[in-house]
């Protein structure tokens, strides 16, 4: 059995060998991509420069760094504050304490979502030490209701 089991994952791992030898797929060209994202670099230069600017100032005054740029893209902007894997930053505070507090902080670098994690983290410490209470005085509470 532990023979067959060998040659199984050997067949598997060489497979994926022989599947992963396309090295072109990783190799990257940088001045292809600056000449991709020049338009983009413009158009970002302008918004530093001028403030916050909505894309309809931009599509009025100064069409020619729209040129080549997708901008129905800019519509799915408004989920980037959106908690992490759309579970609430609360919960990933409660649930996890401080790991959870730390992943929203990461994932979301948004300091609203990192305070409802903190209150989610506090939340499950106050949860925590309440049970911890009625587990140490619990049965003393007991005692007094059967005097």
């Amino acid at each position: 059995m532990k023979n067959l089991l060998f040659v199984f994952f050997t067949g598997v791992f060489s497979c994926h060998l022989l599947m992963a030898g396309n090295a072109q797929l990783f190799q990257l060209d940088e001045n292809v991509i600056l000449k991709k994202i020049e338009k983009l670099n413009q158009l970002e230069n302008f918004v530093n420069q001028y403030g916050d600017v909505a894309l309809s100032q931009i599509q009025k005054n100064d069409k020619e760094l729209l040129i080549n740029i997708d901008t129905n893209n800019f519509q799915n902007l408004d989920s980037v504050n959106t908690p992490p894997l759309g579970i609430p930053s609360f919960f990933w505070g409660a649930c996890l304490s401080v790991p959870g507090l730390i992943i929203a902080a990461i994932v979301t670098n948004d300091k609203k979502e990192t305070q409802y994690a903190g209150w989610g983290c506090l939340s499950n410490s106050a949860l925590i030490f309440f049970i911890w209470l009625l587990k140490i005085y619990g049965p003393a509470l007991g005692d007094i209701h059967h005097c």
